[in-house]
């Protein structure tokens, strides 16, 4: 475990107790807000870190997957970041399914460029 996520791990359990045993609504709606924050910073750190650590065999990928896992990356980071800070967006069931299927195909961009380079097709 590395330190941010040690780190995160303590501010989550610290927000937690305060609005455990806070009374005031302002106040645990902004902590829950922080938690939401620090979760996306977190989240964008993780992928950053990720495309750093595999940075030589991105760019030794053909250019349409290499356009699909970049797009990938930034389109499924920027939707979380959109459902998490906006929670009241994903409110319904069709902004929940359309929220869900963006994530879906993301995910799926990211795999297959990912497999595209053990793939000699």
């Amino acid at each position: 475990m590395s330190d941010t996520q040690r780190n995160f791990i303590i501010l989550a359990i610290i927000v937690v107790v305060i609005m455990t045993f806070s009374q005031a609504q302002v106040a645990t709606g902004l902590f829950a807000q922080l938690l939401n924050i620090a979760f996306v910073a977190l989240l964008g750190l993780s992928l950053g870190q990720w495309y750093r650590r595999n940075e030589q065999s991105v760019q030794s990928l053909k250019v349409a997957p290499r356009l699909v896992l970049q797009l990938s990356l930034i389109g499924g980071f920027l939707v979380f970041l959109t459902g998490t800070v906006y929670p009241r967006w994903a409110q319904g069931p069709i902004n929940t399914m359309v929220m869900f299927g963006l994530l879906a195909l993301c995910l799926f961009g990211w795999y297959w460029s990912w497999q595209q380079r053990s793939s000699y097709w």
